[in-house]
């Protein structure tokens, strides 16, 4: 998985909701927003950037009661439901309904 601006956005975004902070969203994974990540309890910050961006997607849906599966920091078939569910939660203010 190529982590591309767009996701680091709603990272930025999310961080800034969750944690009360006031990064720049501007799709940059600079030391401020690697800072923010650093500070969660639950990413490692022995994990590589990718691996704790990852982790902050992952950490970020469970805030947001959205399942991502364990936060591991690898982006597999639950992170990628997880991100779809909070990226159209960030846009519309609630997650997509069920399919059926």
């Amino acid at each position: 998985m190529i982590i591309n601006a767009g996701i680091v956005r709603l990272i930025q975004e999310q961080l800034n909701k969750l944690l009360g902070l006031s990064l720049s969203v501007d799709g940059d994974p600079g030391k401020n927003t690697m800072a923010a990540i650093a500070s969660i309890e639950l990413i490692p910050n022995e994990w590589n950037d990718k691996r704790q961006l990852i982790g902050a997607i992952q950490w970020i849906c469970h805030k947001n009661n959205i399942n991502a599966g364990t936060i591991d920091g690898y982006w597999g078939p639950q992170t990628e439901y997880g991100y779809d569910q909070m990226k159209m939660k960030a846009q519309t203010g609630h997650p997509p309904g069920p399919w059926r």
